[in-house]
């Protein structure tokens, strides 16, 4: 016969799959199945399972959450070995698909999912939990980078445990381009060019090509260039003015400024040769000076026309 007195050295306990990750290198006890791995098992003993080392089973089912085990093997002659502790955490739950919106929602609406930016907002993630986004929903990354114009985006979460979670999508539109604003009189009623009229009505085209401002676009006028307002008023006499165009996605751009002269006052002008400069007879306005003086009064914007001999 054989004589064995001998206790069984107590087993070796781990995870079949340590699903969970830090780092990557799978050693948190986080798992989503909960199957033990057992060794240093000699042969012909017989493993047996507490959760609190009083009641033994030879099976062990995981709980989900903390689980707490004991594990002792009984060899082939009875005899009972040391007990093995081992404590991991079962999570089956798949978790619930992240909240996505913009960091930024610039436009003017502030809800109209119109950006200057594109960075993404991902609320409602455990503790723990890695984002995933992709634009086609099958091919899955730790990044996304927002490309301008319209945006699809997909975000999912993998839990602690491996977990995989459904998925939330997200259309927006990056818009981070406005053409400078070119501000001018609808109607230069002087002498072309000369910017004295009298109509202060503006024109504000999207580009030197005249070219209309794109939809949804704001236009805003400016005295100084600092405080801004929907509508202008010109004054009688000089004015200075600024219109700015702020797009749906909220990008500003200035107009350079304009300067004119509204005049919508007929008045009375009178105009002469200075004594000096009349060569002829005192109201003939005629002279062969080069660079006559000529004296009078008006309002500013009123012309004269000199005719020179030769």
């Amino acid at each position: 016969f054989t004589l064995d007195s001998a206790a069984p050295t107590a087993p070796t306990v781990g995870l079949v799959c340590d699903s969970g990750s830090i780092s990557g290198a799978g050693t948190d006890k986080i798992t989503n199945t909960g199957t033990l791995s057992l060794s240093s098992v000699e042969a012909g003993g017989q493993l047996e399972y507490s959760t609190n080392g009083v009641n033994w089973a030879t099976t062990f089912a995981a709980a989900e959450g903390v689980n707490n085990v004991k594990v002792r093997v009984t060899d082939a002659t009875g005899n009972t070995g040391a007990v093995a502790t081992y404590s991991f955490t079962l999570d089956t739950q798949a978790p619930a698909a992240p909240v996505l919106g913009l960091v930024c929602d610039s436009g003017a609406l502030g809800t109209d999912k119109i950006t200057q930016t594109g960075n993404l907002t991902a609320s409602s993630l455990e503790a723990g939990a890695t984002l995933q986004y992709s634009t086609n929903g099958s091919a899955w990354g730790s990044t996304f980078a927002a490309g301008e114009g319209s945006n699809t985006v997909y975000a999912r979460v993998v839990d602690a445990a491996g977990n995989t979670g459904a998925a939330s999508q997200l259309v927006f539109t990056v818009d981070t381009f406005i053409v400078k604003p070119i501000l001018t009189l609808a109607s230069d009623t002087g002498t072309p060019g000369d910017l004295v009229t009298i109509d202060a009505s503006l024109n504000v085209p999207g580009s030197a090509t005249g070219s209309a401002i794109e939809a949804g676009a704001v236009v805003e006028y400016s005295t100084n260039a600092s405080s801004w307002t929907n509508t202008y008023s010109a004054i009688e006499g000089s004015n200075t003015v600024y219109a700015r165009v702020r797009d749906a996605a909220g990008n500003i751009a200035v107009s350079d400024v304009l300067r004119f002269v509204l005049n919508t006052k007929a008045g009375t002008f009178t105009a002469g040769l200075d004594n000096n400069s009349n060569s002829g007879a005192l109201t003939d306005l005629s002279t062969y000076y080069d660079t006559p003086t000529i004296t009078g009064s008006g309002s500013e914007g009123d012309r004269i026309k000199v005719t020179m001999p030769g």
